[in-house]
């Protein structure tokens, strides 16, 4: 396997992490969260395990129903590492 097969299957992996621990934090079964926004069980499995991206369609529908933003989702995708990337915090004049 090659960098980038090895970065795909990463990226794959992670996005495949947050959806379940999303769906587990709702506290709901892979059949709850497929039947929410139209997939099968099968799908948001194969999605958890790594073995697929979802579609756009299919982010849009579990950004919403596992109160994602896309951005989140992008970035994981992307390979991006939120902590390292996020913004200095910054203070509320008085």
């Amino acid at each position: 396997m090659g960098r980038t097969d090895e970065a795909e299957a990463d990226r794959k992996a992670k996005l495949g992490n947050l959806i379940y621990h999303h769906r587990f934090l709702r506290g709901i079964s892979q059949t709850v969260l497929a039947d929410e926004i139209g997939v099968t069980a099968a799908a948001v499995s194969r999605w958890e395990r790594g073995g697929r991206v979802p579609s756009i369609p299919s982010l849009q529908a579990l950004s919403r129903a596992l109160d994602l933003s896309m951005d989140r989702i992008w970035d994981v995708l992307q390979g991006v590492d939120p902590v390292a990337h996020r913004r200095p915090a910054t203070r509320v004049p008085k």
